[in-house]
């Protein structure tokens, strides 16, 4: 079914010592419903969200919060989303924590949801200090009646660490903290793993490619609305073909229902 969203366009920078704070009002500015074409037209109300995307320079790669508000502009009952990004480069909880960016945003606007992105190495090296900075932060959001989106990252793709112990420090946290957990690291190693063309890494075997950026934002929004975007055919980046597009968005519903179904498995 096609639907009709006229997406305006507006950034606006800050620019502080640390971090960089972008909101993209991207679907915001008058358009308060959308109109699905069927055999007999109907009138969609659209569920309006702020997401506040709280991480690293991956945060931001290939445009992510816009990807993810295109994709949740099509989802059977359209998002309309309003998203900023709050940066910095290697940032981790810790770093988030001794700024005060995130106090600044609330100056406003308010947030729904926060989605408060790991980091693969200081997981694994500081897995005590990487936990406790991730429950200040999460109560941080929780004072201020936000919802927090956990986005697990990815290891290096030449990294010794394996995807296994970056999932259970993340799931743990998620556990501990009463979070919803996006499993991104694992939809990158079961893409890799099923379809090895896809190239979901830059040159520095780290930071993701517009697919890597693609797969995230599918299992970010199906996080957040409980949605697939499986059959999506505005994709937001030129650089994804078709094909790649609808293979990634079937790995990102099956890694949602598959964590779904371990969550029932193992936690009481």
């Amino acid at each position: 079914m096609k639907k009709s969203l006229c997406l305006l366009s507006m950034f606006m920078f800050l620019n502080f010592t640390h971090a960089q704070l972008n909101i993209d009002t991207s679907g915001r500015g008058g358009t308060k419903s959308v109109t699905r074409k069927t055999n007999k037209p109907k009138e969609m109300k659209l569920i309006e969200k702020n997401v506040l995307f709280v991480g690293n320079q991956h945060s931001q790669a290939n445009s992510l919060n816009q990807v993810f508000q295109y994709q949740g502009a099509q989802l059977p009952t359209p998002y309309n989303i309003l998203a900023a990004t709050i940066i910095g480069k290697d940032f981790s909880f810790k770093e988030h924590l001794a700024l005060t960016q995130i106090d600044q945003v609330y100056e406003k606007y308010s947030w729904d949801i926060a989605i408060i992105q790991g980091n693969a190495d200081k997981a694994t090296a500081y897995t005590d200090e990487y936990r406790a900075n991730a429950a200040k932060l999460i109560q941080k959001f929780r004072e201020k009646k936000t919802q927090v989106i956990l986005f697990m990252p990815w290891a290096a793709n030449y990294s010794k660490e394996t995807n296994t112990e970056i999932f259970k420090i993340h799931h743990a946290i998620a556990l501990e903290n009463k979070v919803k957990l996006a499993p991104v690291g694992s939809a990158f190693i079961t893409a890799k793993k099923n379809e090895s063309k896809i190239n979901l890494y830059r040159e520095d075997l780290i930071s993701p490619s517009p697919q890597g950026s693609y797969l995230a934002a599918a299992v970010l929004i199906q996080t957040m609305t409980r949605l697939h975007t499986i059959g999506q055919k505005q994709l937001g980046l030129k650089s994804i073909s078709r094909g790649e597009a609808t293979y990634l968005q079937k790995v990102a519903a099956k890694i949602y229902k598959d964590y779904q179904s371990y969550l029932k498995r193992n936690v009481k």
